[in-house]
């Protein structure tokens, strides 16, 4: 469990459609596709921030009411403002409360515990720290 995780791929995606690049949504999608089977994996946390990465591009859209991350990251400060008044909570608080709520309803800890065979504890000790760093890294890509 100590190997450590990183999501660079994704986040350089997110960069790169944020700054213009169209073309890097087809392979979003594909690395989304890829999380979603978690085809790559090869550890209980990759598995796990892998899952908290969709929670969090979905989440942004649905929170910001928009289709397009280039629109997304050009809501300006009042706009956030309105959204944080209109939500009940603002968008890194949602975001990782969207990945911890998840984890929690789907017994996330159990079934990944139970598929790499470790103790159930060493998964839970690590959701809120991961939906915390996923969440500074997607709100890093909207600012």
């Amino acid at each position: 469990m100590s190997k450590p995780v990183e999501f660079s791929k994704f986040f350089k995606l997110l960069f790169e459609i944020r700054n213009g690049d169209q073309e890097q949504k087809n392979s979003l999608e594909g690395l989304i596709d890829e999380y979603r089977n978690h085809g790559d994996c090869d550890s209980p946390l990759l598995e796990l921030g892998q899952t908290f990465c969709i929670i969090g591009i979905e989440q942004i859209f649905e929170y910001s009411n928009q289709g397009d991350l280039k629109n997304i990251c050009d809501i300006d400060k009042e706009g956030w403002s309105n959204l944080k008044e209109e939500k009940g909570s603002s968008l890194p608080h949602h975001l990782a409360n969207s990945m911890i709520n998840y984890a929690k309803d789907n017994d996330l800890s159990s079934s990944l515990s139970s598929k790499w065979s470790v103790p159930k504890g060493q998964i839970q000790k690590h959701i809120n720290g991961m939906a915390r760093y996923i969440t500074e890294g997607l709100i890093e890509v909207l600012e």
